[in-house]
């Protein structure tokens, strides 16, 4: 896998990007070390953002933080084992542990093609857990772990570095690919989309897709807001669940690919709806 180059958000903090909807992400450089979020799919994908780190900075990593527990943002965490403490919400601690098989079963199936970096794979779930966050202190730049889950996964960590104006968000966000929602809990995600609001963020990094402004947070809590008062529509005329899935649109996420995960959301919202009350 080659190496993505390292993206600069401000002078102290980096994204790398995933290719085609990938995996993001981050690097916060303090005066006394370095915090990473997330350690992408595989052992070799965390050793690549490992090097591009050395190359922007000699500073050691002291911590990585797994936003939550999914292999795409963990399977990487036993690259800087060894010199890093890893931090993550007791959820994603406790998910990582209980699901992490099912996880690699689920990637293999996925991408074949890295069934050899998977069975490299060895789970390492955080060192030291958080409820509901807690501070790191880099020098001279504080770096904020904030609990917003139940939302995409119930142990879902944002990683907000004020002093530079930079949200990481996690799974919580993603941008130009709609989101995955087979284990989602909608109406927190929505919650916790209109908490971030709150911040005064100037760039927010999603797990998937590009960087973006703080406009994604309001983009992606209505687009939520729309499927769940279309799915509630749907219920009400008495449609089945296919038909709801043909009928709930996308609203203004035309552009945005992936569009089965859209009929999973609907699907999702739908196993949600009272027995009864379904058509």
């Amino acid at each position: 896998m080659e190496p993505v180059p390292l993206k600069r958000l401000s002078p102290r903090v980096y994204a790398w990007v995933g290719a085609g909807g990938g995996t993001n992400a981050g690097v916060i450089i303090g005066e006394h070390g370095v915090a990473v979020v997330d350690a992408l799919l595989t052992p070799t994908a965390g050793r690549n953002l490992r090097e591009r780190i050395r190359a922007v900075t000699p500073l050691p990593v002291r911590f990585l933080v797994n936003t939550h527990y999914h292999g795409d943002h963990t399977f990487g965490n036993q690259a800087f084992a060894a010199e890093a403490v890893i931090v993550g919400h007791r959820r994603a601690r406790e998910g990582l542990l209980r699901f992490g098989a099912e996880q690699l079963d689920f990637f293999r199936r996925r991408q074949p093609l890295l069934a050899a970096e998977f069975d490299r794979v060895r789970l390492t779930p955080p060192d030291l857990t958080v409820d509901p966050g807690c501070t790191l202190h880099l020098g001279g730049l504080e770096v904020e772990l904030h609990y917003v889950g139940p939302a995409h996964t119930d142990g879902d960590l944002v990683v907000w570095v004020p002093g530079e104006g930079v949200l990481f968000a996690g799974d919580v966000v993603f941008n130009g690919w709609f989101p995955t929602a087979s284990e989602a809990d909608i109406d927190g995600w929505v919650r916790a989309l209109g908490e971030l609001r709150r911040y005064s963020a100037r760039i927010v990094v999603p797990g998937h897709g590009p960087p973006a402004g703080p406009d994604i947070l309001a983009t992606l809590q209505e687009y939520f807001e729309t499927v769940r008062a279309g799915v509630a529509a749907a219920r009400a005329r008495g449609l089945s669940v296919e038909e709801a899935v043909a009928a709930v649109g996308v609203g203004g996420l035309v552009e945005w690919q992936g569009r089965d995960r859209h009929a999973a959301l609907v699907r999702r919202l739908w196993e949600k709806l009272p027995t009864s009350r379904r058509g």
